[in-house]
């Protein structure tokens, strides 16, 4: 776990080993963000809070949140009491350029 943690701090990204989803919820989810980006229209945005605009989203994240291997990885490096107020989900579409490299804010 530590070399996780190692990896995750340096590289700002990691995998772990869990299956977090089965393959047919992976694609469930994959099938309600998409469904659900369209009800809500973004002018120019790739990207949405995917929390609370589905009944269905909320319990697949909170399967994959509530997983003893996210749970730790979140609690040693964000402590207990961490709090999660966006799960943002980013949307390539065919004509944008993609994502450059940027930063969203200072610390992200």
């Amino acid at each position: 776990m530590d070399s996780l943690i190692k990896d995750l701090m340096k590289k700002g990204i990691v995998k772990g080993k869990s299956q977090l989803l089965s393959d047919s919820e992976l694609k469930e989810l994959e099938n309600l963000i998409l469904k659900n980006k369209n009800k809500y229209p973004m002018k120019k945005k790739v990207s949405l809070n995917i929390i609370g605009i589905d009944e269905r989203i909320d319990e697949l994240l909170e399967k994959i949140i509530t997983n003893p291997e996210v749970q730790n990885t979140l609690q040693k490096v964000l402590g207990k009491n961490y709090l999660i107020r966006q799960i943002i989900a980013r949307y390539n579409e065919p004509d944008d350029g993609g994502l450059t490299l940027h930063q969203d804010a200072v610390g992200e």
